[in-house]
């Protein structure tokens, strides 16, 4: 995504009269600046310019792709006489882009926060969602919503039924459910571990013997977490 030269003026205007502004974004929609352009100036008075880029970043990707008008009456709905909730919320979503070590999940987070907004997920479901972005890298998050997921049978007889069957030579069977699943590379099922997206399977008990790639199956957590990050 191009990025401005002067990302915080330039979206500031973009978005000031149609899309979602930091105007509407902090108090509800109640402006908390006496215009445009004191905002702007406050901006640039921030010493801090990444965090920023990663604010302006967040921003845009609330006006993309998303019904304006939908997040601009729910959010004023959510936090209508919840000032102090606001505030709190506001505060966590500040410390977690400050803390983000790549400007662009700041952009997936926005889209995150959208979906929060419409009641699509949960607040917990959210910060949730937020800290594994923050694990997995942007290069990781564009491969990822480019995954061929396909549906595949997966048996799940257990160890103790199957010892049964080949001492008494029968043919019981557990229960058959289709899951999901994507062929990825080893390093990004690990950070997958990491962020809670992913089980630990046998195979990969053992990193030196681990391979290359991993039929990984992915649960509807995950699949909720990438149609959130779209």
């Amino acid at each position: 995504m191009n990025i401005p030269q002067n990302p915080a003026e330039e979206i500031l205007k973009d978005s000031f009269n149609t899309g979602i502004s930091i105007l509407d974004f902090l108090h509800g929609g109640l402006p908390i600046f006496e215009s445009l352009t004191t905002a702007v100036k406050l901006i640039h008075n921030i010493p801090n310019q990444v965090f920023m880029y990663k604010f302006c970043k967040f921003i845009v990707a609330l006006n993309s792709n998303h019904d304006v008008e939908r997040f601009k009456e729910k959010y004023k709905k959510k936090y209508i006489d919840k000032k102090d909730q606001l505030n709190d919320d506001l505060k966590w979503i500040i410390i977690c882009l400050d803390s983000i070590n790549e400007e662009d999940k700041a952009y997936y987070i926005g889209h995150l926060f959208y979906n929060f907004i419409v009641d699509k997920i949960d607040w917990n479901t959210f910060k949730e969602f937020s800290i594994a972005v923050d694990r997995l890298l942007s290069s990781d998050l564009e491969t990822l919503l480019t995954l061929d997921i396909k549906p595949q049978e997966v048996d799940f007889t257990n160890l103790e039924t199957l010892y049964k069957n080949a001492r008494d030579d029968t043919d019981f069977k557990g229960p058959v459910e289709t899951h999901s699943f994507a062929t990825i590379d080893k390093y990004l099922y690990l950070r997958l571990l990491s962020a809670g997206f992913v089980n630990i399977e046998n195979e990969v008990l053992t990193l030196q013997l681990m391979p290359k790639k991993l039929n990984t199956r992915f649960d509807r957590r995950f699949r909720l977490f990438l149609e959130c990050i779209r």
